[in-house]
């Protein structure tokens, strides 16, 4: 596959590949099972079946990460946009179905890296392996914050740590 400079340029500043060389992301992507998919609104990216075995990188659009909770009702996790990843739950477990469920919010172009691939950029490229290693350490802190606050008690526990987790550093809260 060849990728346009912009997507060249959003891949190489993602979280996975920062610090890596152009040519490393060029040889990644002229694989044959490196691959773009485009989708429109609303388009399942990822469901329960509906998922493969690689690592997403969203350089056009946006998206938005749910979860069907035990009463059936959807909790948004989150929503990712350009240069954000997806897929890292599916990569290297060997569960059939996938926990969440990734729609398109927008026209949206999808630069997908296999299992194979991301071995490969693992082996070979120590900036790469300290990207994935630091990414995932990133998503169990993220989804130990999400559980925190889902779990804090009463409503107005969980909105209230649901406030402070999400206030920025600049943000200030003056009593009236």
């Amino acid at each position: 596959m060849i990728l346009s400079k912009n997507d060249i340029d959003i891949i190489t500043h993602s979280n996975l590949f920062h610090g890596t060389s152009e040519l490393f992301l060029t040889k990644m992507a002229s694989a044959p099972d490196c691959e773009m998919k485009c989708y429109n609104c609303n388009d399942v990216i990822y469901s329960a079946r509906h998922f493969r075995r690689s690592i997403g990188i969203i350089v056009e659009g946006s998206a938005r990460v749910s979860l069907q909770n035990a009463d059936g009702r959807k909790i948004i996790m989150n929503t990712l946009h350009v240069g954000q990843m997806l897929g890292a739950a599916a990569l290297f477990n060997h569960e059939e179905q996938y926990i969440y469920e990734i729609r398109a919010l927008e026209e949206t172009r999808i630069v997908f890296f296999s299992q194979r691939l991301i071995i490969r950029g693992l082996e070979r490229e120590t900036r790469f392996s300290e990207n994935y290693v630091r990414y995932l350490s990133d998503r169990v802190l993220f989804l130990n914050r999400k559980i925190r606050v889902l779990t804090a008690g009463s409503a107005e526990l969980r909105l209230a740590s649901f406030f402070a987790d999400n206030l920025s550093d600049s943000s200030s809260c003056r009593p009236r």
